[in-house]
């Protein structure tokens, strides 16, 4: 539970943070998608709902234990206002691992295969820090498609959810 609250108390310190601008026509390199078939990330960002980046690796003891945070807020949002979708950095030649973690936490959200080289590069321009490859690391993109927060380590479903909601409240106080 530890891990839950430093990653709400990083996410909310993010909101005071300012993230530079990356946009959805921004991110260019192609990942693989669990068919091999080459696979843009802006294909997923910007289309109109909040999109959670969960960067893992099967390997990552964190990762294993938090997934069915992630799990269960795509189950909740997913068809709603929050997608979540999946890359992990095991690369492509260990994609039998990746299966494997998918199927034993039933994973129920997309995930793109990549081996650390375009997540480095997309948190590299999202964020403006070298991405130091920890997992899972987080992206939030807003619903046109800019990032606005990132997080390294654990966070909860109710600490999107938290940080979305305050977010929609600066940007419409209608929605307060």
């Amino acid at each position: 539970m530890s891990n839950f609250k430093t990653g709400f108390w990083a996410l909310i310190v993010m909101v005071f943070l300012a993230v530079p601008a990356l946009h959805a026509e921004d991110v260019g390199p192609e990942m693989l998608n669990m068919d091999g078939e080459p696979t843009p990330l802006k294909n997923y960002i910007g289309k109109g709902k909040w999109l959670v980046i969960k960067v893992w690796a099967s390997d990552c003891h964190v990762c294993n234990e938090s997934v069915h945070e992630m799990i269960a807020l795509h189950k909740e949002r997913g068809d709603k206002d929050i997608s979540v979708l999946g890359i992990a950095v095991d690369g492509y030649d260990r994609k039998a691992a990746v299966e494997a973690f998918m199927k034993r936490h039933q994973v129920n959200f997309p995930n793109l295969i990549d081996d650390g080289a375009i997540v480095a590069s997309v948190y590299y321009s999202a964020v403006g820090t070298p991405w130091i490859g920890a997992t899972p690391t987080y992206l939030l993109f807003s619903p046109e498609g800019e990032i606005v927060a990132e997080n390294l380590g654990a966070i909860s479903k109710e600490v999107v959810e938290t940080f979305i909601a305050k977010n929609e409240c600066q940007r419409d106080s209608a929605l307060c």
